[in-house]
């Protein structure tokens, strides 16, 4: 009996592409690259929210969403070529904000400003005349018992970037307020590795042992689509205040998505390439970028408040400039993890709330794909190799775990 086969449009409307589908070149490189800048904003937002939080700087902030960037490249690949093969990103997880948020407030963390041993840093850097000495003198002396700087040029270049200091005695509560929390930041990183570490086995040891597999026969939307739909409505007050904070420019953006991706998906100023319905993010991404630059170059906001300043204008993020050119992210290069059954126990809940999330959206995956539904052997191989990427995670520093994103 002869194969039959339909054409993706009558497997599923609006549906031009399938699994076994080749796009051109062109068009693939487009939107791979509208897929990234889609990642890229959960990338941005989640340590935007965290790491100030943490005590870190706008150069930390720039490494996290590098590294975030970097590993979660690495997972889409590991899941395309070994996990469920399926269209789908691994990327940064809501998820894990609560937990994470659990472990920065913990007080253990928190007391991380102890002026003593603040003081015998300070009074170490006065007497040194250049970085360099600076860098060398602390390679070989102990500052207290207690108190630990990281030995790295990465820690002390954050420390002196973009900042002249004369180590008076006038700008010791500057300094000293700083270096606090450059160490805070670093303790809670590593806390916070260690946690995604051991709540990783969790996922990796359900997934190839094929249990996840035999749950998943249980779970139907009707289950999962609460879990997933409660994860974002918990994170409402968090995001969406945000664009309260620029209207001039969130909302046109939200508006402008809307009535391209809804309204003008059938209209095609290109013959055959419907480029509202298929590049929506890169058209009004783009359109938006440059009317807040004509905002700020036009001085829309030299008389605004501060606050203002930082949510609308393109120059204030510090993202860019404390970037560094070059940068390779490296397993442990925060340091080693620490470890606390705390902290571990809260990171397995967010675990177990993002396998059911990228449960859902593996089938999600597989029904927009036109791809056969996936078996139980097929989910419990992706959910196992997505906690190898958890581990990743914990291991480069992202400060979340990953989830899978359709």
């Amino acid at each position: 009996m002869a194969e039959i086969t339909h054409p993706p449009m009558d497997q599923l409307q609006d549906l031009e592409y399938c699994i076994d589908s080749n796009p051109s070149w062109a068009e693939t490189i487009l939107l791979a690259f509208q897929n990234y800048i889609l990642m890229l904003g959960t990338s941005v937002m989640i340590p935007t929210l965290l790491v100030p939080a943490m005590g870190g700087t706008d150069r930390d902030k720039a490494l996290v969403i590098q590294t975030l960037l970097f590993v979660a490249g690495i997972n889409t690949v590991l899941q395309a070529l070994f996990g469920t093969r399926l269209p789908a990103v691994i990327g940064g997880s809501y998820a894990y904000v609560i937990p994470v948020a659990y472990i920065i407030n913990d007080p253990s963390l928190q007391r991380i400003s102890d002026r003593h041993d603040v003081s015998c840093l300070l009074h170490l850097l006065i007497n040194i005349g250049s970085k360099k000495s600076a860098m060398e003198t602390l390679h070989v002396v102990p500052i207290s018992a207690s108190f630990y700087i990281p030995l790295r040029v990465l820690s002390f270049d954050s420390l002196f970037k973009n900042r002249t200091f004369s180590f008076a005695r006038g700008n010791l509560k500057e300094v000293s307020s700083h270096v606090i929390g450059l160490q805070r930041f670093i303790q809670t990183m590593r806390a916070i590795q260690g946690a995604l570490v051991i709540a990783s086995s969790i996922q990796i040891v359900l997934g190839y042992s094929q249990v996840w597999g035999l749950f998943s026969r249980f779970f139907s939307p009707l289950g999962m689509s609460p879990v997933v739909a409660l994860v974002g409505l918990g994170l409402f007050q968090r995001g969406f205040p945000l664009l309260g904070n620029c209207v001039e420019i969130g909302l046109p953006m939200l508006l402008l998505v809307i009535g391209v991706s809804q309204y003008l998906k059938h209209v095609r100023p290109l013959r055959d390439i419907p480029i509202f319905e298929r590049f929506p993010i890169l058209i009004c991404g783009t359109i938006i970028w440059i009317y807040s630059l004509i905002l700020t170059a036009g001085g829309a906001y030299h008389n605004k408040p501060i606050a203002t300043q930082i949510s609308c204008r393109t120059d204030r993020a510090n993202l860019i400039s404390t970037a560094p050119w070059f940068k390779f992210p490296y397993p442990l290069q925060w340091g080693p993890p620490t470890f606390s059954a705390g902290h571990s126990f809260a990171m397995m809940s967010a675990v177990l709330v993002s396998m059911v999330e990228s449960t859902g959206a593996y089938k999600a995956a597989s029904r927009l794909a036109i791809a056969t539904p996936p078996p139980a052997y097929v989910l419990s191989r992706g959910i196992g190799w997505q906690g190898i990427g958890i581990m990743l995670d914990g291991l480069f520093g992202t400060v979340t775990g990953s989830t899978v994103s359709v």
